[in-house]
């Protein structure tokens, strides 16, 4: 159950942020964070 809720969550994240950084325009100042 933990790791069916913990793909939820992450899902639900991973599409909020995509989400934010399209309306946001940030998706080149994000990137750097997540290679480093």
């Amino acid at each position: 159950m933990k790791i069916f809720v913990y793909a939820f969550v992450l899902t639900v994240l991973s599409f909020t942020t995509g989400l934010k950084a399209q309306n946001r325009s940030r998706i080149p100042s994000e990137k750097p964070k997540l290679i480093v």
